[in-house]
């Protein structure tokens, strides 16, 4: 059983997981036992229909290898920006720390 991440308004699926993902506005989360974590780059998936957080329909494409390889970068990088962020928050907590003794 997987978990697909997908755009509210569209269906369009952004991300596939083993575990559930966190939720974020703007989408949706339900279960699957059709696609793996990667399909998301490989195929253009889209939920059609979900009942009680299972998806019963969603309908797929094979995404040209371009493509397919460029989404996968575009992945890579949003995740590695939100990392920095992290570590900027925590770094700027850390000198607020220091700065302010403690406080």
């Amino acid at each position: 059983m997987t978990y697909l991440k997908y755009r509210k308004d569209n269906g369009y699926v952004v991300g596939v997981y083993d575990s559930q993902p966190v939720h974020e506005d703007g989408y949706l989360i339900a279960q699957d036992d059709s696609y793996k974590p990667g399909d998301e780059f490989e195929f253009y998936i889209v939920v059609t229909e979900v009942r009680d957080g299972v998806v019963l329909s969603s309908a797929c494409v094979r995404q040209a290898p371009p493509a397919a390889y460029l989404l996968q970068k575009l992945t890579e990088k949003d995740n590695k920006i939100k990392n920095l962020e992290t570590q900027l928050q925590v770094t700027q907590e850390a000198l607020d720390f220091i700065i302010l003794g403690g406080m």
